[in-house]
């Protein structure tokens, strides 16, 4: 698509305006997260504006290998927005962080859990639910697990860089001992051999442990067999 007019013409398609593109942007056809304007005018910067995606200068300190390399290896993050008649979730993910969050889901035990989550993994995570626990904590834990598996199934996108088998982790903690295999796969299984001798630790009910995983599985597209042995249930399910 070229603009005919020079910038005397006035015209609504001569950059920065959008008017050149208007019939995309009508039909929603251009992915705003993955598409981006290089070009050497300010004028390009502007309409990379106007567009609201990224854009790139060429000039002396960015050339087209530098600007290939940063788009490439951007950060793998994800916003997440859930809003139902039980729980309204805001979420924001950074793959590529080193490990802070801000987690608040009303429930104390869950908490400490996700931020376990985000520290030893180097996930940068912001979770915020305000969920109906007048009635229980069914929903607010469900409907975290699926903004968390939403969120890392955006975040990791076509999973550049990824080797798909191969990742088995082992952890003991005191006397607990967790072992978690995972495929990046796209087939959501989710296979788990556990057996709790509390029902509650703290405000969080064991037996939604399980649901959790299968619900982060389901949405996240991961296949993940999860064994964990132990006699402490706080142990058992933090490690």
């Amino acid at each position: 698509v070229v603009c005919p007019h020079v910038k005397n013409d006035n015209c609504n398609c001569r950059k920065p305006k959008l008017d050149m593109i208007e019939k995309w942007l009508i039909n929603n056809e251009i992915d705003k997260e993955n598409s981006y304007v290089v070009g050497d005018r300010s004028t390009d910067i502007e309409f990379a504006n106007n567009l609201q995606i990224k854009g790139f200068l060429l000039n002396d300190e960015k050339n087209w290998e530098k600007i290939a390399a940063e788009i490439i290896n951007k950060p793998r993050k994800a916003e997440i927005t859930r809003n139902t008649k039980e729980t309204s979730i805001k979420l924001k993910m950074n793959l590529d962080g080193t490990g802070e969050y801000k987690i608040s889901t009303g429930l104390e035990f869950f908490n400490h859990m996700l931020e376990q989550f985000s520290k030893h993994s180097g996930i940068d995570m912001e979770l915020y639910c305000q969920g109906d626990l007048k009635v229980d904590e069914h929903h607010t834990i469900e409907d975290c697990a699926i903004a968390i598996g939403e969120g890392l199934k955006k975040a990791l996108n076509d999973k550049f860089g990824i080797e798909r088998y191969g990742w088995e982790r082992i952890l003991v903690m005191d006397e607990a001992q967790s072992t978690v295999s995972i495929d990046i796969s796209n087939r959501p299984v989710f296979v788990y051999d556990a057996v709790f001798n509390r029902e509650y630790v703290g405000d969080f009910p064991t037996e939604m442990t399980k649901h959790f995983f299968e619900t982060l599985c389901m949405y996240s597209g991961i296949n993940a067999h999860i064994t964990i042995k132990g006699t402490n249930t706080h142990h058992m399910i933090e490690s």
